[in-house]
């Protein structure tokens, strides 16, 4: 919307001054908004009477899955049909070391305090591409300081 506003709103009889990005606003809305539906998910799954467990956990046979619990513990699950949310994981970058202030993962980039002066993203998966398109709202200088290169993996 942002960079509609500054580069698109004008042609079509809108004419809008002095636009700026507030990110913390911004952050904090992202914020609201994942809280949000996180506790909307949760709300649909009591409902409906799906367990939901967060943890890791690993298959101890076909229908049963033991979880190490993230408030701590252990706790088996039995089940026919089981589904697993396992999130993503960032690809290791060798020579890299990720510390989520410099150097980054998608999650640590969606949670900058300032936009940075120039960026590169490794990665041509669909995230990557979607940082890329991000550095566009963020302001112009830094859509023509970012670069995506490809990590491919054997």
């Amino acid at each position: 919307m942002y960079h509609q506003i500054l580069h698109d709103t004008k042609k079509r009889g809108i004419e809008v001054g002095d636009v700026k990005l507030n990110l913390a606003q911004m952050m904090k809305a992202k914020d609201e908004s994942v809280n949000g539906l996180t506790k909307g998910i949760e709300f649909l799954f009591k409902k409906n009477k799906v367990d939901y467990i967060k943890g890791t956990g690993a298959f101890a046979s076909e229908h049963e899955v033991l979880v190490n619990l993230v408030e701590g513990g252990q706790t088996s699950v039995r089940g026919k049909n089981i589904i697993i949310a396992t999130g993503s994981e960032t690809t290791p970058f060798p020579g890299l070391e990720i510390d989520e202030e410099k150097v980054v993962t998608s999650t640590g980039a969606i949670a900058l305090k300032e936009v940075p002066k120039r960026m590169v993203v490794i990665g041509g998966g669909i995230i990557g591409l979607e940082m890329v398109g991000d550095s566009k709202l963020y302001s112009q200088r830094l859509a023509n300081q970012c670069y995506r290169l490809q990590y491919g993996r054997d």
